[in-house]
């Protein structure tokens, strides 16, 4: 059973964090929300808890990952009492583990990366909910035009296949002007 409003327009997945769902009121479905905040400040954990509250309420998740590996996501969840391996286990959490440690980082290594991460979001046909913890590596080196076809790419998915994307990064990966 889906935690959301009756009028599919203006669905809304809870969190199932009655703090969080009274304080933001849940996530718009479908969305592209982008969470940007210093190292340590929780981008992680929140995106941890929000995987959790669209599992208990019936969505498949794709989860990937710069910062952890699959087991120790999974341990990481199940130590805060949000009990993910049987979903995992179903094929209902899907955890994809994208190791960049060590990369030489250059415009041509991130263009092939978000364009390689695009279509990899694309061919999960049965996930309701994406979400990429963290995109700052792929990001940082990249070129403005690569970073924003990417962002038009995740925009299309939500518009077209009804994918929610959650993203997080680091406030400096961006150039800001």
């Amino acid at each position: 059973m889906l935690s959301t409003s009756q009028d599919k327009e203006s669905s809304v997945l809870k969190f199932e964090n009655p703090e969080l769902d009274r304080r933001i009121g849940g996530l718009p479905i479908p969305s592209l929300t982008l969470i940007e905040g210093p190292n340590d400040s929780g981008k992680s954990i929140l995106t941890q808890q929000i995987a959790y509250g669209a599992l208990v309420n019936g969505f498949n998740v794709l989860f990937i990952t710069t910062e952890d590996t699959c087991r120790g996501l999974l341990s990481h969840m199940e130590g805060l009492n949000w009990k993910v391996t049987d979903y995992f286990i179903q094929g209902k959490f899907k955890i994809t583990p994208l190791n960049t440690a060590g990369m030489k980082w250059n415009s041509e290594i991130s263009r092939y990366y978000l364009f390689a991460l695009t279509n990899f979001i694309k061919r999960k046909s049965k996930v309701n909910l994406v979400i990429i913890d963290s995109l700052t590596h792929l990001v940082t080196h990249a070129e403005p035009n690569d970073v924003l076809d990417f962002f038009s790419t995740c925009r299309y998915l939500v518009d077209t296949q009804k994918i929610t994307s959650i993203i997080t990064m680091h406030p400096y990966a961006l150039n800001q002007e």
